[in-house]
């Protein structure tokens, strides 16, 4: 007969918090709230009434041309940037 060593189980691993078992029930949440909103998309797309843009297109029957003044007359050019003295 052999003697193993069999490693005692410490308080730290036998004790599952909170936050354990909310990380371990995850993945049903998340699957769960995946079918749900395709669920609501989908019935939101199938029996929401259609929507449509009305038409806004005008037409003009008539066109007025503006003159513009032969010459604009232009501000005076900014003076050149300095940049700081050198010491």
């Amino acid at each position: 007969m052999n003697a193993q060593a069999i490693p005692a189980e410490t308080t730290a691993e036998k004790l599952e918090t909170e936050n354990d078992r909310f990380k371990r029930s995850f993945g049903s949440w998340f699957w769960g709230s995946m079918i749900a909103a395709t669920v609501v998309h989908f019935m939101l797309f199938q029996f929401w009434p259609t929507q449509t843009a009305d038409d806004v297109s005008f037409t003009a029957e008539e066109l007025e041309m503006i003159e513009l003044r032969r010459k604009l007359r232009s501000r005076r050019r900014p003076r050149r940037f300095r940049g700081p003295r050198r010491p």
